[in-house]
């Protein structure tokens, strides 16, 4: 998925707490969270919520804007674990979030939200879902109504999280103090002038030199997320620039990939009017399957293969593509017996879509460097009361209905036994709440991953099966869900809970229900932003700063593809010996891609490490990037030459590095199909030509850098075959 910090870490991050009234605060102490939010302080904001809730029916002390705060606090900072630990990200745009229309029976109006929603607005939306929720047991109650409030407040609640961090909610770290507890008060960014580029720069106005406080305001502002990066060291401030730099660099070499990619997959269309070619389909990495000497094979009907392939060559064509691993024996890499059938089938449905780097590119990708199937989600541990009878293990890849199964049971037991001090344990439930939270986003990805572009295919989300007892029908959501396809799931969670106590209960599908309408409530955010749904911010409102050039692009492999032979490079960019050693270093983290290195500390050695390492990541990804546009530009350059002539130029075959032999004033030469070539040339030139395309190096001796002896007849040949199919023979191990 595309970063939500594009230039700063969640762990360099702080969020501050609305202020508490006094009869809070005196039992209830809501501080600053600084970097990646603590089980504990997550434990005091539900308890202050819990706190808030119980006086929900005496005026004098409920507040309900501070109520709405809170529950933003909580998803803000429930967000933050997350994204720590899994991170992931979302595409920002800002959108208008249109509400349902509210009955007069509820003194409450909803006004469509532009962007980020105000206090106002989520207080609003708090409000009326609370208003509905407290009529469920009278004839007022709209079950339809509850489910279009619910998904309304959603939308708006996350799409606060999300431009507040992206659209000028992050606010540089002074170097004073951070503000007492409680205390809100938004900070006035003043200039700063950098001494290392001021004499560059010309005259600056004067004005004070770092940041100042604000004079003191009262009113109850929702969190804000601020950066804890020092302003105040200059060096530091030139590396934070060059980062920057790098990170804009690094958004448009992805769009530069992605048009290129889209470029071939519209040019790579049917062959010959009505065949279908594998030579023209692109894996994940940007690459054709002869660069892994696969046999060409076609089809027309989308059912049949013809070609000369066996077996085996199959099997390689399913893990070229990544698809069918179902189809292999995992032990011995060969198709499983009588499945050549449902193979050839398989491919002959794949080869004519010509879009499967477009599908990985249009994917918002939440794990940029890792697959969800390779994640491990560690559950908090349980007291002796529940261990005894309930079990729950580390989860391993994708989670299981009977995992999360689990997980739905030890919440349902822990909640039980909530009226009783001594067994009531509120750190454990706000751990199992974030754990549940975790589990099921993991489920949904790997579902039905998320795409922020318009046209990519719809996802189908099929419920469980809804027993004779439960009047509610549920069906296949298709696309993005219906309000009426919501207000159904909600209803059908709904009674379903209302049985936990009878016969009727079923746990198992219960967890089932639980995971469909997270995951169609979720896809209504994601594919309504995505699709077109919001009506799009006026034309003269301040657009987003980010724009819509952060799709990611497939990575390829350091090695080069084995036609090219390209020795491994060393990135420059490598984190090296020669950066300063930082005071304090936390262990890497193999599934998350963000420097891990300490953000709180004041030192200005830490803080230039840190700077170091953010650069050296994005340049270590620019690099990979250039990676993938080069094999792209490659790919789609052998493509346009692949015409049917009876011979090729050596002019038109350039080498790994994208030049011409004419560069190198060698010979024009053209090849034919046969692998001859159409001239004579020297033995001298046929060795500069092999050095120039990097191939038949077995050929040529090192010392002399000429042909071995008796090897010109074969150096020919490999040339003529290299010119005419701009690629290796099958046979050829140079």
């Amino acid at each position: 998925m595309t970063q939500v910090h594009s230039n700063s870490s969640i762990k360099d991050m702080t969020y501050n707490p609305p202020l508490l009234p006094d009869y809070l605060s005196r039992n209830h102490n809501l501080t600053v969270i600084v970097g990646v939010p603590t089980n504990e302080e997550v434990k005091i904001i539900h308890d202050t919520i819990r706190a808030v809730n119980s006086v929900s029916n005496f005026p004098a002390l409920y507040d309900h804007k501070l109520s709405t705060q809170l529950a933003q606090y909580l998803f803000t900072v429930q967000m933050a674990v997350y994204r720590n630990e899994y991170p992931s990200s979302i595409f920002p745009v800002e959108h208008t979030y249109t509400p349902p229309p509210v009955p007069s029976h509820i003194p409450i109006s909803l006004e469509p939200v532009v962007g980020a929603p105000s206090d106002e607005e989520l207080q609003s939306a708090h409000g009326v879902v609370r208003a509905m929720e407290n009529l469920a047991n009278s004839p007022f109650f709209d079950s339809a109504l509850g489910a279009k409030l619910s998904q309304h407040l959603f939308n708006i609640q996350f799409a606060r999280y999300i431009q507040d961090s992206n659209q000028g909610q992050l606010i540089q770290r002074s170097a004073n103090p951070l503000p007492p507890n409680n205390q809100n008060d938004p900070l006035a960014v003043k200039h700063i002038r950098d001494p290392d580029i001021a004499d560059q720069q010309g005259p600056q106005d004067p004005g004070p030199t770092e940041l100042e406080f604000s004079k003191p305001s009262f009113s109850l502002e929702a969190p804000r997320i601020r950066n804890l990066s020092d302003p105040t060291g200059n060096k530091n401030s030139n590396k934070l620039d060059i980062a920057q730099q790098l990170e804009h660099t690094n958004q448009l070499l992805r769009v530069i990939g992605r048009t290129l990619i889209m470029t071939y997959s519209h040019s790579a269309k049917r062959w010959n009017g009505s065949t279908y070619s594998s030579y023209r389909l692109l894996n994940d990495k940007c690459e054709l399957p002869w660069m892994h000497r696969l046999p060409e094979i076609y089809t027309s009907d989308s059912t049949n293969l013809w070609g000369t392939f066996t077996v085996q060559d199959l099997a390689s064509y399913l893990k070229f593509y990544d698809i069918g691993a179902d189809l292999i024996e995992e032990s011995t890499g060969n198709l499983k017996s009588d499945k050549e059938a449902d193979v050839k089938k398989l491919l002959a449905v794949t080869i004519p879509t010509t879009i499967t780097p477009i599908d990985i590119l249009d994917m918002t990708q939440v794990h940029s460097n890792s697959s969800i199937k390779d994640m491990t989600y560690s559950p908090p541990p349980l007291p002796d009361y529940l261990s005894r009878n309930y079990d729950l293990r580390v989860i391993v890849g994708v989670p299981t209905d009977e995992e999360i199964k689990a997980i739905h049971d030890v919440i349902r037991a822990i909640n039980s036994v909530s009226t009783v001090p001594s067994l009531y344990d509120h750190k454990l439930s706000t751990q199992l709440a974030q754990y549940l939270f975790t589990v099921q986003m993991a489920v949904y990805r790997n579902e039905y991953p998320c795409s922020v572009f318009p046209g990519h295919k719809e996802n189908t989300y099929t419920p469980p099966s809804i027993p004779s007892h439960i009047p509610i029908a549920l069906e296949p959501v298709v696309g993005s869900p219906s309000d009426n396809q919501l207000e159904s799931a909600h209803g059908a969670v709904r009674t379903l809970e209302g049985l936990a106590h009878s016969p009727f209960f079923d746990a198992t599908l219960g967890v089932k229900l639980s995971q469909h309408l997270f995951n169609i409530q979720f896809a209504r955010y994601i594919q309504d932003s995505g699709q077109g749904q919001f009506s799009q911010k006026p034309a003269n409102a301040p657009l987003s700063s980010q724009g819509n050039i952060n799709a990611p692009i497939p990575n390829l492999p350091r090695d080069a593809p084995d036609h090219q032979q390209e020795p491994q490079d060393t990135s420059p960019t490598n984190s090296g010996s020669n950066t300063p050693a930082p005071v304090r270093e936390v262990p890497p983290n193999p599934n998350t891609s963000e420097p891990t290195i300490t953000p709180q500390s004041n030192d200005k050695m830490d803080q230039l490490y840190q700077a170091q390492q953010e650069t050296n990541r994005i340049s270590r990804e620019n690099e990979e990037l250039l990676r993938s546009i080069k094999q792209t530009l490659i790919t789609t350059y052998i493509k346009g030459r692949r015409q049917s002539y009876s011979s090729y130029s050596a002019y038109d075959t350039v080498n790994h590095k994208g030049e011409s032999p004419r560069m190198y004033h060698l010979p024009e030469i053209y090849a034919k199909g046969d692998s001859t070539l159409d001239r004579s040339i020297s033995d001298e030139q046929v060795a500069r030509y092999l050095r120039f395309y990097n191939i038949g190096t077995k050929l040529i001796r090192e010392e002399t850098g000429k042909l071995e002896p008796g090897k010109g007849a074969g150096a020919k040949r490999l040339l003529g075959h290299y010119v005419y199919y701009y690629r290796l023979p099958p046979d050829e191990n140079a």
